[in-house]
């Protein structure tokens, strides 16, 4: 017969149990006022924790949604003639008892083993009693049958104070107790471990009158003597967080221990502590100075320059000496001049952009580090021309790429000549050396993307032509060997002053004045040694003759 909503009773009973979606609230499954006595047992921790997990049972089996999903759309057929509201399809019962079934297994396992405390698993006590009582809280899961302390259970010992919190109270004596936990399941598995160390003890704590010297270097080393009471054979003496090497028992007024290696460096003010074995600890009412014998980067004026390098910085800084040498990265500034001990003048080498790190190091290895401190901005690229700037269309000629602010560091530098890729012999900041691909006959653009990715083109900068005016050669490569040399050098003084040959005067005449002269190997010599003037063009790369002389070339430079 047809029945007013049976469906309801469904999801009203599971409502009854689980009031809430909230993952931190119990289970409610008895009501205090409509059954006193009931709800005094249930609200107890231990019967509590049996509810949860028979709960934990029933989601696994009976109330799984899928355990029971053929039964209910056998029942959902058979309530066809139901009066009122019922579910569109069984389907909706189902959707209903997995979400209620989510929130309790979350509420089931909300918590794990752990020990609450003491938080950090260490108890230093004193007292005057021979004896020390001490209480330990922890959580556990409903899945843990047994807790275990130095492998005997103590499950008995364990007072609950709710589903899966406990208290345990132990009793020491003087010294130190590692108590080792071990939370086991059913199954015999752990849920979890823990070490509580205890310390005890019945001596007085130690106490700091005062220690001299108050100061001494950041690198350490520095002999402090330290008065005061109750000192203990064994005790450890900390500048700040950092321990002495060296610790020495005089009696128990006296300390004698060395200063510690400061990592932060100086300067910096700290207190002294002396920690004596049972735990007892002093803390210093003085502090003591750590002062630096390091180089210190204070500022630097600018504090940001071009990624290309050349600028000139003026750093301010603390301890420098002659010959202070300075890292921009790991890049060493070739000219560095010494001002005073807290003033230098550096030229920077070229950079990444963006922060970049500081490091001074003087004569005697002492050395700082200045963190990102000067910052490296980029030049616009530019492209002035390329030369020469014809070539043959087979191509495999050297030109030389001129241009502005190029960076060579920190990725792949590209060169196309119209659609094809160059490849790349010498590159600085200024210039590119590259061997040119084949192409078409006519005019090309080059574009260059440097080491930074950014691009620069130059329209027309290339023709490929079949008809090259002139012969090709390399100034300053007077023996031909494709290689600007002193062997260059001694033959064009053998052909100035034993009549030697050359097989290109052109190349000879290294001032390009229409002549091969002593001038000639001097200049050379200046530009290889002495940081001199090149030659003129064609140079680095091989070219024709751009001025008309009675020169010529017999053979064809590289």
């Amino acid at each position: 017969p047809a029945v007013q909503s049976r469906w309801c009773l469904i999801p009203w009973d599971l409502d009854l149990a689980f009031r809430s979606s909230s993952i931190r609230e119990p289970i409610e499954v008895v009501d205090p006022e409509m059954s006193p006595e009931m709800a005094r047992m249930f609200y107890t921790p231990l019967y509590r924790r049996k509810v949860y997990r028979l709960y934990a049972k029933l989601l696994e089996g009976p109330g799984n949604p899928e355990f029971m999903r053929e039964y209910l759309y056998r029942l959902y057929s058979s309530f066809d003639g139901e009066i009122g509201w019922r579910p569109r399809d069984p389907g909706e019962i189902i959707d209903f008892i997995e979400k209620r079934n989510e929130v309790v297994r979350k509420r089931i396992n909300a918590d794990k083993f752990r020990i609450r405390r003491p938080q950090d698993l260490l108890l230093i006590r004193r007292g005057d009693e021979p004896i020390l009582q001490e209480t330990i809280e922890g959580t556990a899961s409903v899945f843990v049958s047994d807790i275990l302390v130095d492998g005997r259970s103590v499950w008995d010992q364990l007072h609950w104070t709710d589903v899966t919190e406990w208290t345990y109270t132990v009793e020491v004596d003087e010294g130190e107790h590692r108590l080792q936990f071990v939370a086991l399941r059913d199954d015999g598995t752990r849920e979890g471990t823990a070490e509580v160390v205890i310390r005890y003890s019945r001596k007085p704590a130690p106490v700091i009158v005062g220690f001299t010297p108050k100061e001494g270097s950041d690198e350490g080393g520095k002999e402090v003597v330290i008065t005061g009471r109750w000192f203990q054979e064994g005790a450890k003496v900390y500048f700040g967080e950092y321990e002495s090497p060296m610790a020495l028992l005089v009696n128990a007024t006296e300390i004698k221990c060395t200063s510690p290696v400061y990592p932060p460096g100086g300067p910096a003010e700290v207190h002294v502590r002396v920690v004596n074995p049972d735990a007892g600890c002093a803390t210093s009412d003085d502090t003591f100075f750590f002062f630096s014998l390091r180089p210190r980067i204070v500022s630097l004026d600018p504090d940001h320059g071009s990624a290309s390098g050349g600028d000139v910085v003026t750093i301010t800084g603390e301890r420098f000496d002659p010959g202070t040498r300075i890292f921009f990265g790991d890049t060493e500034a070739k000219h560095v001049r010494f001002v005073d001990a807290s003033t230098l003048r550096v030229t920077t080498p070229a950079g990444t952009a963006g922060n970049t790190d500081l490091r001074a190091v003087n004569p005697d290895g002492r050395s700082s580090v200045c963190t990102g401190c000067f910052f490296y901005e980029l030049e616009p690229l530019v492209i002035k021309r390329v030369e020469p700037s014809f070539g043959p269309v087979a191509g495999g000629n050297r030109v030389a790429v001129f241009g502005e602010n190029i960076m060579t560091s920190g990725g792949t530098i590209l060169v196309l000549f119209g659609n094809h890729l160059a490849e790349i012999l010498e590159a600085d900041s200024q210039r590119l050396v590259c061997k040119v691909p084949a192409g078409e006959a006519g005019s090309v653009m080059v574009l260059l993307q440097d080491a930074q990715g950014r691009s620069a083109s130059l329209p027309a900068g290339y023709t490929y032509t079949d008809r090259l005016p002139g012969v090709y050669f390399l100034r300053g490569d007077a023996d031909g060997d494709a290689r600007v040399t002193l062997s260059d050098a001694r033959l064009i003084l053998r052909h100035l002053f034993r009549g030697e040959l050359l097989g290109c005067l052109d190349a000879g005449d290294v001032d390009d004045n229409g002549k091969v002269a002593l001038a000639d190997a001097v200049r050379l010599l200046g530009y290889l040694f002495a940081g001199g003037r090149a030659p003129e063009w064609p140079f680095p790369v091989s070219g024709p003759d751009p001025t008309e002389d009675h020169l010529d070339c017999k053979t064809i430079g590289h």
